[in-house]
């Protein structure tokens, strides 16, 4: 799997940090996910961890990584076309620990 043009990442880069930073929070939530998701890959890929389910499903013939959405949605939210079941697991799981944090970082009201 060879990287892509290195402008486009850069520009889709900028505009990831532009998106992380507004007060909606599911951005920030969808883009750490997809860091984990894509630490997972890496790891794999360095035989560090398994890879359970390698690929669990492959929608490469729908949406492939070499197109304009593919490459976006790859920086963005961390998009694999043929993820395996511990890159899911990485994502799911960082959402759920990011939205439970979320909970319980949440102000208790004061019932009067």
């Amino acid at each position: 799997m060879r990287p892509g043009p290195l402008a486009p990442r850069l520009l889709l880069a900028l505009a990831v940090l532009g998106l992380a930073v507004p007060a909606e929070p599911l951005v920030a939530w969808v883009l750490a996910a997809g860091l984990a998701g894509q630490m997972a890959r890496f790891l794999i890929q360095a035989d560090v961890l398994p890879g359970l389910l390698d690929p669990l499903w492959d929608t490469s013939w729908l949406l492939g990584t070499q197109s304009a959405v593919g490459s976006f949605l790859q920086v963005l939210i961390g998009y694999d076309p043929r993820p395996s079941a511990t890159q899911m697991l990485f994502y799911g799981a960082t959402l759920l620990l990011i939205l439970a944090g979320a909970k319980l970082a949440r102000p208790r009201q004061l019932k009067v």
